[in-house]
């Protein structure tokens, strides 16, 4: 098996407090695959594989915005998700539910 996306030479933060760096990271099917020594990563390069040489640059977690508006958020935790609904009885399930949860 071999990566879509070799980061190689680099520092990787990895937020594992049982390994917090590595020198590489592997990505296949925008998931994680490994993590650790170039030499490791290396082996999961295949032809097609695009390979980044980080140089010693270090790589962080991706960063997630927080900035919440407290009435949006509050608002927002009354809708119902509707994704994946294939008929009117389930919308009406899910809106049922959703109000037992809610004590309605």
């Amino acid at each position: 098996m071999s990566a879509d996306l070799a980061l190689i030479g680099g520092k990787i933060l990895t937020m594992n407090p049982s390994r917090p760096c590595a020198e590489a990271i592997a990505i296949r099917k925008d998931r994680i695959v490994k993590v650790g020594a170039s030499e490791e990563i290396t082996r999961l390069i295949g032809k097609s594989t695009k390979v980044i040489r980080l140089n010693g640059k270090t790589v962080v977690p991706g960063f997630i915005d927080t900035h919440v508006h407290v009435a949006d958020f509050g608002r927002f935790l009354t809708w119902v998700d509707l994704r994946g609904v294939k008929s009117i009885k389930e919308m009406q399930s899910s809106i049922r539910e959703r109000a037992r949860r809610n004590g309605l």
